[in-house]
């Protein structure tokens, strides 16, 4: 495993707690609806809060480039959702998240 990967999977594990944590990825689920981003954001397909900057919202939109991170911490019930235009924005925010 290259430093890169191996860093990326400490920065994701580093969200899951409990036993019965889990993590999902993914890219343009908006996708399968035939739904373009924008087309999909005014129907709360987005949440506003869900995303890691208005900046990256606006340029998921315009790009039609939407990466979902969503994660359960501790249990199967309750879980944490992050989105982003890219994978990169996504992993930079977790680990300023992780830092605070």
């Amino acid at each position: 495993m290259t430093d890169e990967a191996t860093r990326l999977e400490t920065t994701l594990r580093s969200l899951l707690r409990g036993q019965y944590s889990s993590l999902t990825l993914s890219y343009n689920d908006h996708s399968a609806d035939y739904k373009s981003a924008a087309q999909a954001e005014p129907y709360g397909e987005f949440k506003d809060t869900d995303w890691v900057s208005d900046a990256e919202r606006e340029k998921a939109i315009a790009t039609n480039s939407v990466w979902r991170l969503q994660w359960y911490p501790n249990t199967p019930v309750g879980f944490i959702a992050i989105h982003a235009s890219s994978l990169s924005a996504l992993i930079e925010y977790v680990e300023n998240m992780d830092a605070e």
